[in-house]
Formats: C-alpha cells, sequence, structure tokens
C-alpha cells in the first residue's frame, strides 16, 4: 500500500466527507474508488473527447460566454442533436 498526499480546497474536503459518511466508508475508500473509476475512463475514452471539469477563461472568453447566457436563446438544432 503506498499513501499519496495532495492539497485539495476546503469544498473538496466537504464533498469527499460528506460522501463518504453518505456510502458508510471511510474517505480513503472513497478516494481510492474515484481514483479507480477516473483511471477507467482515461483508459475507455479517447483523450480527443475528455472535457475538463474546470473551464479557465481570459477576460475577453468570459464575458463573450456571460453575454450568450443572458440572452436567453433557444438552443440550437446543433446543440439539440450533440446533447441527445
Amino acid at each position: 500500500m503506498t499513501r499519496i498526499s495532495a492539497v485539495i480546497s476546503q469544498e473538496t474536503q466537504a464533498q469527499v466527507a460528506a460522501y463518504a459518511k453518505h456510502l458508510g466508508i471511510g474517505k480513503a475508500a472513497l478516494i481510492e474508488q474515484a481514483l479507480q473509476y477516473h483511471l477507467q475512463v482515461l483508459r475507455e475514452i479517447p483523450s480527443e473527447v475528455m472535457i475538463p471539469s474546470r473551464l479557465v477563461l481570459d477576460r475577453a472568453s468570459f464575458e463573450q460566454v456571460a453575454d450568450r447566457l443572458a440572452r436567453d436563446e433557444p438552443p440550437t438544432d446543433a446543440l439539440r442533436t450533440l446533447m441527445q
């Protein structure tokens, strides 16, 4: 067995504790399972279709996204197809 140390946010720590409690397992077991699932996904899904869990936008890109969200437009046909 190997010990791995990581610095995580308080929000992530709270989520780990809550899920571990809900599932009735220890935090180490939860993290082990999560890593196993993640590594399996990395093996099975091509990297070009992986979507990062966090997107970092520069100011201009953020403004474009915020503007599009504020428009309250219906989804395009392309988006509807993508989401099926």
